[in-house]
Parts: structure tokens; sequence; C-alpha cells
């Protein structure tokens, strides 16, 4: 279990990095490892809407869309109106 915590701090250091870098395709293989992990819904859906506005921002406006529309709810509302500026 603490390698688990530990694993996951690393993600979280290792997110914001490449966020304030704006590498988007590592940040989406960062997505793939948290949910990996962290097997939780509200895990899977940050990650989702996170990793189609990664694509979104990378021109992959399709893989965008399909990533967009699984982790639609009402909670992350928020996190899809962002998705949605850079998909159009």
């Amino acid at each position: 279990m603490e390698d688990l915590i530990n694993r996951l701090n690393e993600i979280s250091r290792l997110e914001e990095e490449l966020k304030r870098n704006r590498d988007f395709e590592s940040l989406i293989e960062i997505c793939n490892e948290s949910m990996k992990l962290l097997d939780t819904i509200d895990n899977h859906i940050e990650r989702i809407l996170q990793k189609a506005y990664c694509f979104a921002r990378l021109g992959r406006k399709t893989e965008a869309e399909k990533t967009r529309k699984r982790g639609t709810t009402n909670s992350t509302c928020r996190a899809l109106q962002n998705a949605n500026m850079c998909i159009g």
C-alpha cells in the first residue's frame, strides 16, 4: 500500500510539471497510469476529461470527442467545458 501511495504522489508531482511544460502527450500517459493505480469513479472521470483536453490541445479532435463522451457527468461540468473549448 505504501508503494502505491508513493507512486500516486510521484504521479501528482509529474502531472504538475507536465502541465507547466504543456506536455500534453506525456500527460495522457500519466492519466492512463493514474486510472490503473487508482480505480475510483471520481479519478476515472477526472482523468478521462483531462485526457480529452490533452487530445484536443494536440489537435486530435476525434480522440478528444470520443474520450470526452466517456467522462460526461454533472459533477464534472467545468472540466467538460474546458475540453469543449478546445474541441470546438
